[in-house]
Order: structure tokens, then sequence, then C-alpha cells
């Protein structure tokens, strides 16, 4: 039994007792960081709460090592929390957990964070190319998903709200489709070292209404 945890135990170490000089090769050994880096940008992207980072420590993933690799990856589980806020800060609690912390410090590893960022919020406001729709990607998609489900909602005679929530919950989403690109990018370039703030506080989370 002890055999199957040793290589958790070994990356947990490296997290935690690697000196700075050589944490990136230590952890990277046992840890595709910049695949790491990525995943936590996406995250951190669509104001994911109860992530990596979020409110209940590093949380929600599936820890996956590829028979032939020595480096672990993270699967995404339960991402029922992403879309919370709007103006959702990108350096929200990522300096508390150790592992975002010391690979935020390495200026390859912040790059890739903040390119992911980048790569992110262009994605999610493209248009379609010679279209008038001013919709970026991320509002297309929105409206693709809840068109195809919103006549089974309403039908649906055990569903716990109205229809009327649900498309209140629809719009939430158009709305920070259409605004979270810019925020992420004016946060960006206010602070490019890669620990930036939201530029756009103040937006209201329409789950606590």
């Amino acid at each position: 039994m002890s055999a199957l945890f040793e290589e958790i135990e070994e990356l947990v170490r490296a997290i935690n007792e690697t000196p700075d000089d050589r944490f990136a090769e230590a952890v990277g050994a046992r840890l595709d960081l910049p695949l790491f880096m990525r995943y936590l940008a996406v995250e951190d992207f669509l104001s994911e709460t109860d992530g990596l980072v979020g409110e209940w420590g590093l949380h929600n993933f599936y820890l996956y090592r590829p028979q032939r690799d020595e480096r672990a990856r993270l699967i995404p589980w339960d991402k029922d929390t992403g879309f919370s806020a709007v103006d959702h800060p990108l350096d929200y609690h990522l300096l508390d957990n150790v592992l975002t912390r010391r690979a935020i410090a390495i200026s390859e590893l912040r790059q890739i964070y903040v390119e992911t960022l980048i790569a992110c919020a262009t994605l999610a406001s493209a248009r379609e190319p010679e279209s008038l729709d001013p919709r970026g990607w991320l509002e297309r998609e929105v409206d693709r998903a809840a068109g195809s489900i919103r006549a089974a909602v309403g039908d649906d005679p055990v569903y716990p709200f109205s229809l009327e929530q649900f498309d209140e919950s629809i719009e939430w989403l158009r709305d920070f489709a259409r605004r979270r690109p810019a925020i992420v990018e004016c946060a960006l370039g206010a602070n490019p070292a890669g620990t930036p703030s939201a530029c756009a506080p103040g937006a209201t989370d329409a789950r606590e209404k």
C-alpha cells in the first residue's frame, strides 16, 4: 500500500522542502509545471472559486501520472462554481498556496500563466470571421448550450427553479462572457508581472441574489 502513495509523498515533499534554486527542477520532475500553470490560468479566467486556489484550498482535481511519464498532471473534476464573479481577481489566494506561490515566483512559469490568460481572453472575445454578429466565442457558446436545453428545462416537471430563473442565470453567463476578457486584459496590463488584481471592482455575484 505504501508504494501506491510513495510518488505523491515525494511530490508533496518536493513542493514544500526543495530550496528555491532547485524548485523548478525537483518539482518539475514529478509534476508537469507548464501544464499546471495553464490549468491554473484557465481556472482563474473562469473565476473558479472551488479549484486550485479557491475558497477551500487545493481542490477538485484528479492527480494522474501516465504509465510512461514520471510527471503527474491534473484532470479537472466538479467544475460547478466557475463564472462566479466577472471581476474575480487574478491574484485571488494565489500566494496562499505553497505550490502556486512558489511556481508563480519563477519567471518562466509566471510567463506561461500570463500568456494563457491572454489566450483565454482572446478566444473568449473572438468574433465569427466575416460575420456581423457582435458576440464573442464564449457568449456564442453560452447561447448555443442554453438554446439546446431551454425547451427541456421548461417542460421538466421536477426542475427546482422557474424558467425565468433559468433565463436570468443565462443572462449572467452572457454578461460574464462579454466583460471578463476585457477585465482580465486590463488587470494584466496594470501589472504584467503576473499577480494582478481585477480592474473592475464592484460587480455583483448573481448567485448571491
